[in-house]
């Protein structure tokens, strides 16, 4: 069995956030990676950004970490980390945000009896005409004690 998988997503058109839904729901900025769906603990290993406009445009990314009780109440996001705040990006220019700042990110996974905390992963830009495209790759932890 495979203890390391390494894994890729790409994202088109990120911009400030998804789109609101018809029965009035908020835009949310993108989910990159969510613990929660993975079902494992990740870590990061490259996020270049790809300004695919003819302007600037300012990056953000951000790491949540929410709890949900066994009875199925969700607590608010506990800790809601800008890890990258309005970072500039140049017309058509690629960068890779985790080495450019030297980040370390993990995202973790914590299953209890009463709670399950799960990190996600956001990157949004400051307005949906900033729009840029992406591509994440990081490594996926199974059957291992990370300590939290």
């Amino acid at each position: 069995m495979a203890f390391v998988d390494y894994q890729n997503k790409i994202f088109v058109n990120v911009g400030e956030s998804t789109a609101g839904g018809p029965d009035g729901t908020p835009a949310e900025p993108i989910t990159l990676l969510d613990t929660n769906v993975e079902r494992s603990v990740l870590l990061v290993c490259s996020l270049i950004v790809c300004n695919i406009t003819a302007l600037p445009i300012r990056f953000n990314l951000r790491k949540e970490k929410t709890i949900v009780t066994k009875d199925g109440s969700i607590n608010p996001v506990i800790a809601n980390v800008e890890t990258v705040t309005q970072f500039p990006i140049e017309p058509f220019t690629t960068v890779d945000i985790i080495s450019h700042f030297k980040l370390n990110i993990p995202l973790v996974i914590n299953n209890t009896l009463t709670t399950l905390t799960t990190d996600k992963l956001l990157g949004f830009t400051n307005g949906n005409e900033q729009v840029c495209d992406c591509e994440i790759t990081y490594t996926v932890l199974e059957e291992t004690n990370v300590p939290v």
